[in-house]
């Protein structure tokens, strides 16, 4: 495109708002199943009824799937081919591990994966403002800072003519800025003078245009701003290898662009600014499905037949009849007190009749659509730990093991994902000139002795950043609550290093149960344990010596037949916290056979 040539700008605008409204139904979808989600007592809208939602099973999948994706800021780990860069690799690790931390891209990538749960999440790296920095004497400029911000459908567009992203012509977002922001270096300022720009509203006033004369000249504020704002559209467009920045009248967003008032490459010049996650993708559209589109009408239901179970229950009532000869019976079982005992003539003359209640074939097919939402959205229960799926262990290991793999296929999404940002990050950073962070290395070993400088700084560059490899830590992301890290601990304790004991005394290593106590101290919350357990002098060898950990000299298996109740009952419990607590004195358990 010639930004200069204004038939060539007509007509990629005239294109914008086609793919524009094509995706519209999206929009309106996405609204939709965000209210489902925010439920209906959120933002209540008193002139607009809402059907209540009883039963919010949408908010209870999001929150299983967010914690099982991203539930943590991602760690990288850099590495380089070139033996002499190592060194360097591990200052720009830590540079780059603290510039996530720094714009908190843990925040980010979540709200990505909640939009792709509805539709898509979109995620756009660009250099934000930053301080002022110094380049010469008496000279400052805001050179920016690598960041990663979210995208709302709302404001975004791409081309739909095409079968896949890595195909559109165009893609961009619309935004407002401060119209002081105007005055950056980074717009060009010839053209921001020619085209004389003003500041904009984003509401329409078509019946009061004092008003949005008093907008256009800076003299009054949208109600919700505290200064002047003007639209900008970005606009990507990938044949030029360039974002095109326009200003745009919100009022007539579509109406023929003047002039770009700035254009610049982006740091990935195939891919884009952009990047795109999605779940559920369809075949020769760039649009995809949703996890919450294909939940949302189960979810509906539910609610339906559980909103009209309540109107029922709440219609339900007892009535007394009597006929005519039990009338002096019945007034006296109504003055009777509780458990009192009267003689009646007749007890048929007086009988209680029920109407309404809860149907029960109704509350049977609840049940069942509740069980059916539960395996569409890949067992929940199993998910978040809801109570045992399965009537012996092994066959819940095999539950566990296929919702792992479903959850693998969704964070292996995610993972691409955010290992694409990262990696655009690292670029701006690599490229920036100014941008100093921060960062300390401690040696193993030399936890005594003050950490290392390890700030990053541009000067400290050294090859090209080709030559680093940048890797995310997926097992970072995920959820972990510290029970599971003890009992991961403890599982390897037990696994591998109880039964190497003698090749580790051998080492010179020892396990440290004292170590062990403090961790589960910590991790499980027992501060207790300092009390519970108490360590001494160690025992010396018989004889003089060095003393030595005690070791069975043998061992021997029991097989125990035992039966497994399902859904954390109290039997099952005490099962598990015996084994926890066989695990923390580091003795063998007995092997459990059960049966179902």
């Amino acid at each position: 495109m010639n930004p200069n040539n204004e038939i060539e700008r007509t007509r990629v605008f005239r294109a914008v708002e086609w793919s524009y409204k094509r995706l519209e139904p999206f929009r309106r979808l996405v609204h939709g199943l965000v209210q489902e989600y925010a439920g209906s007592g959120y933002g209540k809208d008193a002139g607009r009824p809402r059907f209540e939602i009883l039963c919010n099973l949408m908010a209870q999948t999001v929150d299983a799937y967010t914690m099982a994706l991203v539930a943590n800021r991602p760690r990288v780990s850099v590495a380089t081919r070139r033996g002499e860069l190592r060194q360097f690799a591990q200052r720009f690790e830590i540079a780059l591990n603290n510039l996530m931390a720094e714009i908190h891209l843990e925040c980010t990538l979540r709200q990505s994966v909640l939009d792709a749960f509805f539709c898509v999440g979109i995620v756009k790296c660009h250099m934000a403002d930053s301080v002022m920095v110094e380049l010469e004497p008496d000279l400052w400029a805001d050179p920016g800072s690598p960041f990663a911000s979210n995208v709302s459908i709302d404001n975004w567009v791409h081309d739909m003519a095409a079968t896949k992203y890595s195909r559109v012509q165009f893609a961009g977002d619309w935004y407002r800025i401060p119209f002081e922001d105007l005055k950056s270096d980074i717009f060009d300022q010839k053209v921001v003078k020619e085209l004389d720009l003003k500041p904009s509203s984003k509401h329409a006033f078509p019946d009061d245009d004092q008003r949005l004369n008093r907008i256009a000249i800076g003299m009054e504020t949208d109600t919700d701003e505290v200064e002047p704002m003007i639209d900008v559209l970005d606009l990507w467009v990938p044949r030029d290898k360039k974002i095109y920045t326009f200003p745009v009248d919100p009022q007539h967003p579509f109406s023929p662009a003047s002039k770009p008032i700035a254009d610049m490459p982006p740091d990935d010049h195939d891919a884009g600014p952009y990047d795109l996650l999605s779940f559920s993708d369809v075949p020769e559209n760039v649009m995809p499905s949703s996890p919450a589109a294909h939940l949302s009408g189960m979810a509906r239901i539910i609610n339906n037949v559980m909103r009209k179970q309540a109107r029922r229950a709440h219609g339900q009532k007892d009535v007394t009849t009597y006929t005519p000869a039990g009338a002096k019976d019945a007034e006296r079982i109504v003055k009777a007190g509780d458990q009192a005992m009267l003689q009646v003539r007749e007890q048929s003359e007086i009988k209680v009749m029920k109407l309404g209640g809860v149907d029960q074939s109704l509350q049977a097919y609840m049940a069942g659509t509740i069980q059916l939402y539960d395996r569409m959205a890949g067992n929940l229960s199993a998910m978040m730990g809801l109570g045992n799926q399965a009537p012996t262990l092994g066959q819940e290991q095999m539950i566990q093991g296929a919702v792992s793999k479903k959850e693998a296929a969704m964070q292996y999404r995610v993972v691409e994902h955010a290992v694409r940002i990262i990696k655009r990050l690292g670029k701006m950073l690599w490229e920036d000139q100014a941008k100093i962070i921060p960062g300390a290395f401690t040696p193993p070993g030399l936890e005594d002795y003050s950490p290392l400088d390890r700030t990053w700084s541009p000067e400290y560059r050294e090859g090209e950043f080709p030559d680093y490899d940048l890797d995310i830590d997926i097992f970072s992301m995920p959820y972990q609550s510290p029970a599971n890290k003890f009992q991961t601990m403890m599982g390897l304790v037990q696994s591998v290093f109880l039964p190497a004991a003698p090749m580790l005394a051998q080492q010179g290593g020892a396990i440290n149960y004292r170590k062990i106590a403090e961790v589960a101290a910590e991790y499980l919350n027992l501060p207790q344990m300092a009390e519970i357990i108490e360590f001494g002098h160690a025992m010396p060898e018989q004889g003089g010596g060095k003393p030595q950990s005690r070791m069975p000299s043998s061992t021997s298996r029991e097989y125990i037949r035992r039966n497994v109740p399902t859904q954390g009952s109290p039997q099952n419990q005490s099962v598990l916290e015996q084994q926890a607590w066989l695990g923390a004195q580091g003795q063998e358990q007995p092997e459990t056979v059960t049966m179902g």
